[in-house]
């Protein structure tokens, strides 16, 4: 059963008596109280929060003709764009589905079911193809796990791939040939008849939508507690995996996507990275002090590959994970969060999008800094190191952090500059060029003795002329 938390905060329609902005403000305070359990009023978090909702409403503004408007109830069926109550009736919906999503084993179909009795939306076909596509479209949103396609036009449920979501934030209209397809995404479209599957079985059909546990299993279960022999190859080096050494050892491009299963997928053919673009999402998803409010659907996923370990907050872990991966190709190296400023360019954001306000403190500032250090207080970060465990540090990630690593130890460096940037091993770097130095004077005195002993050979055998034969 399906029970419905939080919708009895604020008037579910605007009234006169209330000013249009307080209804928005009591809409978004009402939605991040769902996600958190609190509201977020100070600092960065609230910088987080700001961001989040503003996003959320873009997307809103941006697919309120074709998603939201045919289905919704009360709101104005006049005008193209939302108005201020349409807006906050818009963001009651989204509350409720962010509370439907803590049930188990939860599906299309039982979100669609209760927006309706609560008299979210209206009917308008007999099949209920427009409310699946809006909550199809709104978890998509809500958790940016996918990227939900807008064109409408499109029969049943489809997503973008990665060059299709890139493009779109660009408005570019077609994919730009010779580009490489992501592997996560298998899919992009899917029939609605699958409205009754688990959440975590439709998303499947995509590809690898949800995050997977890394973790060995034994006898179909993860084992927390055996102990962990963890060989050399099995460790995380900070200096292989930071951008100084991507960028300027490797070559490696940074492309920038808008959801959360393509973050760090990498292709070794066209040298490039992806990274995630929205870490107030993660930031968000962190604060709430109990349990994530998509615990319960990572936890439904992990139960499907096997991983049962009671009392995990995988939500949490995987967003905290995703925070610590900027940290740790950024922030933690004094040599590469500078160089962050060169991939600004290419976070050319669309007409009605703000950029992320974390990404510039995560990517372009030191792990010390005041902002930084507000971040990894709050989601319970340990000091950076060195080397990191597959096993401990990052669960979900470890593969595709390994898989990246492999491809720049197998890197070789050819000629001067590529050796002088080539930092990946620090004590082989020092030796090298501090036996370059003290080489350096040796080579010097064997030239200068060369060069004296050149001269005093060519006076001997050709003297200069006297000064008889010059007149």
């Amino acid at each position: 059963m399906i029970v419905i938390l939080g919708i009895l905060n604020y008037p579910q329609v605007w009234s006169p008596g209330v000013p249009q902005k307080k209804f928005v403000s009591l809409a978004h305070d009402a939605f991040i109280t769902a996600i958190t359990g609190d509201l977020l009023d100070a600092g960065i978090f609230k910088s987080a929060a700001d961001w989040y909702l503003g996003f959320l409403e873009s997307m809103i503004r941006d697919s309120w003709v074709d998603v939201f408007r045919p289905v919704l109830n009360n709101i104005n069926l006049k005008t193209e764009t939302p108005s201020e109550e349409d807006i906050a009736v818009t963001f009651k919906a989204l509350e409720t589905i962010v509370s439907i999503l803590k049930e188990k084993n939860l599906a299309l179909v039982d979100i669609v079911n209760a927006l309706y009795k609560m008299g979210a939306l209206k009917e308008t076909d007999g099949d209920q193809t427009h409310a699946t596509r809006l909550v199809f479209h709104a978890v998509g949103w809500i958790t940016l796990l996918y990227s939900p396609d807008p064109n409408t036009k499109s029969v049943g449920l489809n997503i973008m791939s990665s060059d299709e979501a890139e493009n779109h934030s660009k408005n570019i209209p077609s994919r730009r040939p010779g580009r490489p397809r992501s592997k996560i995404i298998s899919k992009t479209r899917q029939s609605i008849d699958l409205v009754d599957h688990p959440l975590p079985d439709l998303l499947k059909k995509f590809g690898r939508i949800m995050p997977e546990h890394d973790r060995p299993i034994f006898s179909g279960q993860i084992t927390p507690l055996a102990p962990c022999y963890t060989r050399p190859d099995e460790w995380l080096e900070a200096p292989m995996l930071c951008f100084y050494t991507l960028h300027m050892v490797t070559s490696i491009k940074i492309e920038w996507v808008d959801c959360l299963c393509l973050h760090l997928d990498f292709d070794s053919q066209s040298k490039i990275l992806r990274l995630f673009r929205f870490p107030s999402l993660c930031l968000v998803m962190c604060c709430n002090r109990q349990q994530c409010c998509l615990s319960q659907l990572f936890s439904d996923a992990a139960n499907r590959n096997g991983f049962n370990g009671p009392g995990q907050d995988d939500a949490r872990d995987y967003f905290k994970e995703v925070l610590l991966s900027y940290r740790l190709i950024f922030g933690q190296d004094r040599s590469s969060w500078p160089y962050y400023k060169l991939l600004r360019p290419s976070l050319a954001a669309s007409v009605n999008e703000t950029p992320d306000p974390l990404l510039d403190i995560v990517c372009g500032q030191s792990w010390e800094s005041e902002d930084s250090r507000q971040i990894w207080n709050e989601i319970g970060a340990e000091d950076p190191a060195d080397r990191y465990s597959l096993t401990e540090d990052f669960e979900f990630l470890s593969k595709r952090l390994m898989t990246l690593q492999r491809y720049v130890k197998g890197h070789n460096p050819s000629g001067f500059l590529s050796l002088w940037y080539d930092r990946r091993y620090p004590l082989q770097w020092w030796n090298l060029w501090v036996s370059a130095v003290m080489e350096f004077p040796r080579s010097s005195l064997k030239l200068s003795t060369g060069s004296a002993y050149y001269r005093q050979c060519s006076l001997v055998l050709c003297p200069p002329p006297s000064k008889s034969t010059l007149y």
